[in-house]
């Protein structure tokens, strides 16, 4: 079988303009709440953590927890991770979606995972986990990588 039209680059360059799009749309429309904002989880958390450290750096632990830079880092941190979540997907796409991922990558089409993962995967860490439409600024990285996963396959 041949899939010449997926052979050129304009799909991918469609694709990358596609999730650039759509990630300006979502950090645009994003109306939560600030990175250094804590809930009560959040606090239960960081004082857990500060009960982690021993007796004696506990005055440390003070001050390293208290500090924006900390609680920003740990609110990226949980957003990134967040993002991965597999339930985003219906189980018998994750195959085909790694399988497309290293297909692109064995075509040398890094531009295009530069715009269609990284770039969504930075608005995705910015803005969190809680939103109400969902992930949709990943959805053209998904796509494409299920099309690549499942025609790699086929081509086999």
């Amino acid at each position: 079988m041949q899939f010449k039209f997926l052979e050129k680059k304009p799909i991918l360059i469609l694709f990358s303009l596609l999730a650039i799009f759509l990630s300006v749309v979502q950090l645009v429309s994003y109306k939560g709440p600030s990175l250094l904002f804590q809930n009560e989880i959040e606090r239960i958390e960081q004082v857990q953590r500060m009960h982690d450290y021993p007796p004696q750096y506990y005055h440390v632990a003070n001050i390293i927890e208290n500090r924006p830079e900390s609680r920003l880092y740990f609110k990226l941190e949980s957003n990134f991770f967040n993002i991965f979540n597999l339930k985003l997907l219906p189980p018998i796409t994750i195959p085909f979606v790694f399988i497309g991922f290293f297909t692109l990558v064995k075509r040398n089409s890094y531009y295009y995972l530069f715009t269609g993962l990284f770039i969504s995967v930075l608005v995705l860490t910015y803005i969190g986990p809680n939103q109400p439409s969902g992930f949709y600024c990943l959805y053209p990285f998904l796509i494409i990588s299920i099309i690549y996963g499942i025609l790699s396959i086929l081509k086999k």
